[in-house]
């Protein structure tokens, strides 16, 4: 989705010393160490998975679009001070208001609402790097923020967790990054309630500092006219906005970036007042923190000992009718709640109140879009999933 700009009255400054583009990583080597790669979905009542934006940013622009994808690093440090002379980021944000299983073995899967009921942030990932030349320990801090109806982080802390050390990583360098963990722990009660992460690093202002990695889809060099020595023209993410940062050259007049109403740096390239579609974005679009989550209900395929045993559409994929089986052990309320990929509720079919036994629903598709849909038996309040495919 393309994001709609404000005019903040200047494009970002030609690429210096604050970011450093990183050589050592090589594309796609971004799970967490001791997880592997494309997990498929576990087949027990509580389901874990991670949410990564920057890992199916690039999985979508080079495996989908046979393009490029880069990666820089940014310093940041929560004491830099702009009246010194300090021109750099003080810290970063992902909002996690969209759920997706990202190192699914089918491709990224969205995660709506619908399959569980509640669910618990268990960590928190960082693919940075560190310099600690002062000796002293330094400080991370990782605070689970609220999100407000629109999705834009605030100010309020939900949870906040610390980790202190003289050496993040593998070496003593931020250009050299590693995996970094943080246990959070923190448990949402309501499977609707989305959060953010923002990663601070507290540490010696001139003798410390901590990278994070930031990536990007990019149309390669020589496509920024109005800059052609540009070395990349970065794409808005395809999960975008996610990424936020309080960059001191810009924050200070307008707030953390992009702000509220959408507005954030970019790269004037068609040399006209404004951002538009032949401007590059900038280079922070995929800030290399994700989550794990771990949801506790029923998920896709998850039927467990409920009583409820709710088959596959026939057929799927469907176009026009098609047909949901279910059994219950004992008589209940039920309805069937159909959603799309971002959660939205596309179809309620309320089938009152039901003996024991096997039922079906026909459902007419007709009226929905080609793509994956969701569809929820919700049995007194027990609701089980499972995935449908609408075909052209």
């Amino acid at each position: 989705m393309k994001k709609i700009y404000s005019v903040i009255g200047m494009s970002l400054l030609a690429l210096g010393m604050n970011a450093q583009q990183l050589q050592s990583t090589p594309a796609g080597a971004r799970a967490p160490h001791n997880t592997q790669r494309n997990t498929p979905p576990t087949t027990q009542m509580s389901q874990s998975f991670y949410t990564d934006y920057d890992f199916m940013d690039e999985a979508y622009s080079v495996d989908s679009l046979g393009g490029l994808y880069q990666r820089y690093i940014w310093d940041m440090n929560m004491n830099y001070d702009l009246t010194q002379g300090d021109t750099s980021i003080t810290y970063a944000v992902v909002d996690f208001s969209a759920f997706w299983d990202s190192y699914n073995v089918n491709g990224p899967t969205p995660m709506p609402s619908s399959m569980f009921n509640s669910y618990t942030i268990d960590s928190v990932f960082i693919l940075g790097g560190h310099s600690n030349h002062s000796g002293n320990p330094d400080t991370i801090v990782v605070n689970i923020l609220s999100l407000n109806a629109a999705g834009y982080p605030q100010s309020t802390i939900l949870d906040s967790d610390t980790i202190i050390a003289t050496q993040f990583g593998t070496a003593n360098d931020f250009l050299t990054t590693a995996v970094i963990g943080v246990p959070v722990g923190h448990v949402v009660t309501s499977a609707t309630t989305r959060f953010a992460v923002r990663v601070e690093f507290y540490g010696d202002r001139l003798l410390d500092t901590f990278g994070i990695l930031a990536g990007f889809q990019d149309l390669g060099p020589g496509n920024c006219t109005a800059n052609p020595t540009l070395p990349n023209f970065a794409l808005p993410s395809h999960h975008a906005p996610n990424s936020y940062r309080f960059d001191m050259r810009f924050s200070p007049q307008y707030g953390m970036l992009p702000n509220s109403t959408g507005a954030d740096t970019y790269y004037e390239c068609d040399g006209t007042n404004g951002a538009g579609p032949n401007d590059s974005e900038n280079f922070l679009q995929n800030w290399g923190i994700w989550t794990k989550i771990t949801v506790d209900g029923v998920g896709v395929n998850e039927q467990g000992n409920t009583g409820i045993a709710l088959d596959q559409n026939v057929p799927n994929p469907a176009n026009g009718n098609t047909m949901i089986r279910y059994n219950i052990a004992k008589s209940a309320n039920v309805a069937l709640e159909v959603y799309d990929v971002t959660g939205k509720l596309v179809e309620s079919v309320d089938q009152g109140q039901q003996v024991a036994g096997q039922h079906q629903i026909d459902l007419n598709t007709a009226s929905y879009a080609p793509g994956v849909y969701f569809y929820t038996l919700n049995v007194d309040g027990v609701k089980v999933t499972r995935k449908m495919i609408i075909a052209e």
